[in-house]
């Protein structure tokens, strides 16, 4: 299956986003966080932002400033956390290459 509006997706791509250390994906980030997560977001907004800021694991003003320009380019609330809204509206990187940062497109199963 294909994200809506997005390129063909090769079966069995998988999708980075970010998640919290239990493996959750229902994770909240903000300003002072210090996480892998965190990383995974920074290295998102790079590949699919082009963002340029550093994958340093620290949530910081540069982080924040990319997030709000990618939550203000998806759609998402323009609040500078990293949650629920913001996970389902902003576009990830996946194994299927640089050009396919697309949106989650998760498929229920059952």
């Amino acid at each position: 299956m294909s994200p809506p509006g997005g390129p063909p997706v090769p079966p069995g791509t998988v999708y980075f986003y970010p998640a919290a250390a239990n493996g959750s994906s229902w994770c909240w980030m903000q300003r002072g966080n210090h996480s892998t997560a965190v990383w995974a977001l920074q290295w998102t907004l790079n590949e699919c932002y082009f963002a340029g800021i550093a994958q340093d694991w620290d949530f910081g003003p540069a982080t924040e400033r990319a997030l709000r320009t990618a939550q203000a380019r998806s759609g998402a609330t323009v609040d500078g956390g990293y949650g629920p809204n913001t996970r389902a509206l902003l576009k990830y990187i996946s194994t299927a290459g640089p050009a396919y940062c697309n949106q989650l497109f998760l498929v229920g199963i059952g």
